[in-house]
């Protein structure tokens, strides 16, 4: 955690890279809820359904809200087979 909040532009070039090297993203979105103007925080799987279909964007409350004791956080896994692949892995 940096504060460092990516543009449009930047997450866009991110996304290219992702595609062109078929690549799973991992977004860690956490810290979205703690995004000061002037700045936005922009969801990566946002950015169009190409890049939706291999992002798994995880998020909890436990930053933003002071929630550590929670120990409960979110990952949406938007396409199936992504959720198929994750369900293969050993536990």
């Amino acid at each position: 955690p940096t504060g460092r909040v990516f543009s449009r532009a930047e997450l866009l070039r991110l996304a290219e890279l992702a595609e062109r090297h078929n690549l799973l993203v991992v977004s860690d979105e956490i810290y979205a809820d703690l995004t000061h103007m002037p700045h936005r925080h922009i969801p990566f799987a946002s950015l169009g359904p190409e890049i939706a279909r291999r992002t798994i964007t995880v998020t909890s409350a436990t930053k933003a809200f002071n929630l550590a004791g929670l120990r409960c956080a979110v990952g949406h896994v938007g396409p199936s087979r992504l959720r198929a692949a994750l369900d293969n892995q050993p536990t």
